[in-house]
C-alpha cells in the first residue's frame, strides 16, 4: 500500500479515467473506471492510498496465449 497525492485526472471520453499519483519522488499512473472515481469522490490534490495488484504467471504457459 502506497500513500500519495492525486496530482492529475485525465477524464476523456469513454468509461476509463487515468489518474496520476505522486508518491514521494515517484509518479504513479493508474486506470480506473469513471464509476470508481465518482464513488470514491476523487479530486486533484487529495491524499490517497494505492494498492498494487500483482498478477501471477505460470511459466509453462508464457508465450502460448
Amino acid at each position: 500500500m502506497l500513500e500519495g497525492t492525486l496530482v492529475a485526472i485525465a477524464d476523456d471520453a469513454g468509461p476509463i479515467v487515468e489518474v496520476q499519483l505522486q508518491v514521494g519522488q515517484t509518479s504513479l499512473r493508474a486506470r480506473i473506471t469513471k464509476w470508481s472515481r465518482i464513488e470514491l469522490g476523487l479530486a486533484e490534490g487529495q491524499r490517497v492510498y494505492a494498492l498494487i495488484k500483482a498478477v501471477s504467471l505460470d511459466r509453462r504457459s508464457v508465450g502460448y496465449a
